[in-house]
């Protein structure tokens, strides 16, 4: 089954291929006049299909983490300018976890729209949903916290890498003890020539990047999947104006 299929089928629907096209929308340059006319409803509707083209957008983006890793050598320009091995997968395991934790803050955003609530993004968080009374006992908010559990260990790692600078996550310990050892010539020279162990912990760290975007996009959907019948009564709303 595709991925966010029920959100799309029904909520999306017929539109899906118009709207599911973020070069279209960026070539067009559309943020401007796209919103700006139809009814509140279609507005509210059309807000609702471009913040999803973003929000699955940057989910697939999350994807490029394995094309970085899986390169066999860095490109001699990089060592040349200073960026050695370990700052080269460092610096891409960085990347990666700061967007896949901003995935959340996405997806409160998007919430927010759909529900009309009126948050100001400043001040749109997790919490702007699980302590509000009216929808905090909901399957929504559930699913909300059931996403916020998961990725807490992953929420700490970024903020340690925003906050804190320098840091070195206990996933990319046995990576970067390889990569160490290697251009300190420490590695036995048939292991340097072929690159096994190198090869074998990215492979590693690989499967642990497939592993959490599986576990995000899971979430992802669930909250999505929850968000259904909200959208669907927002519009009546809108309907008995028009």
């Amino acid at each position: 089954m595709a991925l966010f299929k029920k959100f799309e089928d029904e909520i999306v629907g017929d539109n899906i291929d118009d709207f599911f096209n973020p070069e279209k929308i960026r070539e067009n340059n559309s943020e401007l006049t796209f919103h700006d006319f139809g009814s509140p409803r279609l507005k509210y509707l059309k807000k609702i299909w471009t913040n999803y083209i973003n929000l699955k957008w940057e989910l697939e983006r999350l994807k490029n983490v394995e094309v970085y890793f899986s390169i066999e050598k860095i490109p001699d320009h990089y060592s040349e300018g200073g960026i050695n091995n370990l700052e080269y997968y460092n610096y891409h395991f960085e990347h990666f976890r700061i967007k896949s934790i901003s995935i959340v803050d996405y997806l409160v955003l998007f919430i927010n729209h759909c529900l009309q609530m009126g948050i100001p993004v400043k001040k749109c968080n997790i919490y702007s949903f699980t302590e509000n009374t009216i929808v905090k006992d909901g399957d929504l908010v559930q699913s909300l916290k059931a996403f916020e559990k998961d990725i807490s260990n992953l929420k700490k790692d970024r903020n340690k890498i925003i906050h804190e600078g320098t840091f070195e996550p206990q996933s990319m310990i046995p990576l970067n003890d390889v990569i160490v050892e290697y251009e300190e010539n420490f590695i036995d020279e048939d292991d340097i020539e072929q690159g096994v162990l190198k090869k074998d912990e990215i492979i590693k760290a690989i499967s642990h990047f497939r592993y959490e975007i599986d576990m995000i996009n899971t979430h992802v959907e669930n909250v999505l999947n929850n968000l259904i019948p909200h959208i669907k009564k927002q519009v009546e709303i809108f309907k008995l104006d028009e």
